[in-house]
């Protein structure tokens, strides 16, 4: 009989324990607060945008993880200019964590635009590739000049740490 109360009293104490972790009304250790902390990236691209065409012209600019199956947008902005040839943007995000495979984002940023074009629902698209990027990495930074006139988009400024390297990092 004793012994039925001490381990009905060790199972009593292990639940208590598992739904005190599992709903929070414990404290997680910091190390286990810290690792949850780093299972997303947090992703910024700035640039400029230009159509040297008569305005008006419209734009979306996203930000993708390339997948097999289909791809996720990080990230989106879309705008429209009726006197300005360019355009400042700023595309703001995060994601959780992937690269079930690898460990690595594929990232490409996708520019649908409608420059040079009439007035109508068609639209033209280009892309600027950004490659692999590590998800143990927090931060994502990237500064794009894109010319929609030209048809181009280049990456005019990487993070302080990859302008040491002299690379990108993977």
């Amino acid at each position: 009989m004793r012994l039925s109360f001490v381990h009905f009293i060790f199972i009593a104490m292990m639940i208590g324990a598992v739904v005190t972790t599992r709903y929070g009304m414990g404290a997680a250790p910091i190390s286990t607060r810290n690792r949850h902390e780093q299972l997303h990236t947090n992703f910024n691209v700035t640039g400029t945008i230009k159509c040297q065409n008569a305005p008006p012209w419209c734009y979306t600019v996203q930000l993708l993880e390339l997948d097999s199956i289909s791809n996720d947008v990080v990230g989106s902005v879309t705008g429209c200019e009726i006197t300005n040839p360019s355009q400042d943007f700023q595309l703001e995000d995060w994601q959780l964590w992937d690269g079930v495979v690898d460990g690595n984002f594929e990232l490409e940023l996708l520019i649908k635009h409608d420059c040079g074009l009439e007035i109508t629902d068609e639209k033209q698209s280009l892309s600027l590739p950004f490659g692999r990027y590590s998800t143990a990495r927090m931060n994502f930074e990237r500064k794009v000049k894109i010319d929609l006139s030209k048809n181009t988009a280049e990456i005019i400024e990487l993070t302080e740490w990859e302008r040491q390297l002299g690379r990108v990092p993977h």
